[in-house]
């Protein structure tokens, strides 16, 4: 359930936090007064980039940041959005079986938790959860519009969990006249899987919104390996519903004020193995379910033409979670993420934009252990902070960024991270270079510092990092683009589980390094290629042992060909190294994926997709078992 009115130490630590930011908004209204009242003239091919809050075009951002859109999502057919992530350069995947099944992302080496997940603005991560990472296992892709993956230490304006990048999702849908749109999908396949939706947008004067509905239903396969003679499939099922409100409240050439609504809940039943001290994981009954819901409110008002915006936010995430053996409860978790902000963007010069903001983040986990063992574990914690970029761009090839920010913790105090970033584009040429430094401070979960494997006496981690990337566009309309970066990322007092007392620990100093190369060929109106290659060496720098579950060498590539324009195919290929895990080194693999596309009328289409062409057999985690080779079929109406 949710709880929505904040506490009265809530309200104060607001009131503190909005008032520092007062006289500083009015310095910049002041600022943005002495200029003239006409609206600013923005880039045709401008988007509201998450990098630094600040809209600007991606040849604006001096970070790496990478943008897949819901066309590219459509090519590829993928369901599960950790498949869309996974072809993102510098990202590693580790999922424990079949649908359902636990499945966090790595973001150039950095721990699951080290990264934010953010849809529709609501933070996601589950504060309950072993890393207080995000659980990707029931998010899916039937109404994304666009996803944004942001690399490296980047706390200064996403906070403490944003320490190894962030991804940002969005699903909300719009309309340019009024009138109703409706989609429509469903699909079928093997392990018996059935999934379906619907959606509609609608636009009415000032009002638009946008619901979506969607069911999957699975019986899917063993979640600990069946090459090891585990045999018993592992069913899933998962009901999600989700939908935004957008009103405008004013809409003139100098004043434009807005309200918007999101809600999201999610709610899930899926099947696990067990494990059994002397075989390792094996067929069980064992089960769980899964309640994950969000709700968002966002209030902006923008003034003098565009010059001086406001924006309120105020989310909440709920994750609630509850496992069962052979149909005793074994295990209870509840989670609850709490955000209050405010930002502000103020123009004062063509060439400047400056943003401040103030956020208040309120956490809180329950869990409860059952049976010989059993424990109950509650904690809460909360961190006020302020931060600030000023983004400058006195030439229209060179943007530089310099950012800070201070954190408030309510147990580990004050601390302050910086960013700075800097690209050159020269358009005549085609070359772009862009370099940036970022610093990162986290604090240790609830879960890593109060649960039965927790230790109070961790310290926070600390991070900072750098990139150094050049870009090339060659040919007419730029149809070739290659790119190149180099990273490094150093980080104090790393948290991790320590197998030899199964609790966690802090590691004194942590390095990693690689390189991502991508490219991309327009090589006619018909067909398009696209691949990119990543080295990653990440390693605890005292003991010179590799971190587990990162792969050295990871490759993606993709063709995609239009034989008319109802017709197409794709073609994905995805190959990982060798990777350590636990208890020895993970065998590299490499799974080809084949989709297909059929528009029979303008507004109905039927595809199909083959997951893992050629029947690999390969493990992501050691004893979790993958798919086999998959085929399904689906249609997609719109009306």
């Amino acid at each position: 359930m949710f709880t929505f009115v904040p506490s009265k130490k809530n309200l104060g630590r607001l009131s503190l936090v909005f008032s520092l930011l007062a006289s500083t908004s009015l310095l910049g209204t002041s600022l943005a007064a002495a200029q003239s009242v006409e609206e600013v003239s923005q880039p045709v091919e401008e988007i509201t980039v998450t990098a630094n809050r600040i809209s600007g075009t991606l040849d604006e951002m001096g970070s790496s940041i990478e943008v897949i859109t819901a066309e590219d999502i459509a090519r590829t057919q993928e369901f599960s959005m950790v498949d869309v992530l996974r072809q993102v350069s510098g990202v590693s995947m580790s999922r424990t079986g079949g649908l359902g099944a636990v499945t966090n992302i790595r973001i150039r080496g950095a721990e699951t938790g080290q990264a934010i997940v953010i849809l529709n603005g609501v933070k996601l991560n589950d504060l309950s959860a072993p890393g207080g990472g995000y659980n990707f296992a029931n998010m899916f892709t039937g109404d994304v519009s666009q996803i944004e993956v942001l690399k490296g230490p980047q706390s200064t304006l996403y906070g403490s969990d944003a320490m190894g990048g962030l991804v940002s999702i969005n699903t909300k849908h719009s309309l340019a006249e009024d009138g109703v749109a409706v989609n429509a999908y469903g699909e079928f396949g093997s392990y018996d899987t059935k999934r379906g939706g619907a959606s509609a947008t609608l636009k009415s004067g000032n009002l638009s919104g946008y619901f979506n509905a969607s069911y999957v239903n699975s019986d899917s396969f063993s979640a600990a390996d069946e090459n090891d003679g585990n045999l018993e499939a592992d069913p899933y099922k998962n009901l999600s519903l989700s939908g935004s409100i957008d009103y405008s409240l004013v809409d003139n050439e100098n004043t434009k004020a807005n309200f918007e609504m999101f809600a999201r809940m999610s709610d899930a039943e899926n099947s696990f193995d067990s494990f059994d001290w002397a075989l390792g994981y094996v067929d069980g009954d064992e089960t769980g379910t899964v309640d994950d819901n969000q709700l968002g409110f966002k209030g902006t008002l923008d003034v003098l033409g565009g010059k001086f915006k406001n924006s309120f936010t105020a989310n909440w995430s709920d994750i609630d979670r509850h496992d069962f053996a052979n149909g005793v409860k074994s295990f209870d978790a509840f989670s609850k993420r709490e955000n209050f902000e405010y930002l502000a963007t103020i123009k004062p010069a063509e060439y400047l934009d400056i943003l401040l903001g103030g956020e208040v983040e309120n956490n809180s986990i329950v869990t409860e252990s059952y049976g010989l063992w059993g424990s109950v574990v509650e904690g809460e914690t909360g961190t006020d902070s302020l931060f600030s970029e000023l983004k400058l761009q006195s030439d229209p090839s060179l943007t530089m960024t310099v950012g800070l920010r201070y954190d408030d913790h309510e147990t580990f105090g004050g601390n302050t991270s910086f960013r700075s970033t800097i690209v050159y584009n020269n358009e005549a040429t085609g070359t772009l270079f862009r370099a940036n430094y970022g610093e990162g401070f986290r604090a240790p979960s609830l879960f890593q510092l109060y649960s039965a494997f927790g230790n109070v006496n961790l310290q926070p981690e600390v991070s900072s990092g750098w990139e150094m990337g050049i870009e090339q566009n060659f040919g007419e309309a730029d149809r070739f683009n290659v790119s190149a970066t180099y990273f490094q990322t150093r980080t104090q007092n790393q948290i991790n589980f320590d197998f030899n007392t199964y609790a966690y620990a802090n590691l004194d100093r942590t390095k990693v390094k690689g390189v991502e190369v991508k490219a991309s060929f327009e090589a006619s109106d018909k067909l398009s290629l696209s691949a990119n290659y990543t080295y990653l060496n990440a390693k605890d720098v005292v003991t010179d042992v590799a971190l587990l579950r990162r792969p050295k060498n990871s490759f993606n590539a993709l063709a995609h060909y239009a034989w008319s324009e109802a017709l197409s195919n794709t073609v994905t290929l995805t190959h990982v190294g060798e990777q350590p895990d636990v208890g020895g080194m993970l065998a590299g693999y490499t799974v080809v994926d084949l989709t297909g596309a059929w528009q029979f009328h303008k507004s109905s289409e039927v595809y199909a997709r083959v997951e893992n062409l050629f029947d690999t057999e390969y493990q992501e985690v050691t004893a979790f078992g993958t798919s086999d080779r998959a085929i399904y079929v689906g249609l997609r109406i719109k009306m």
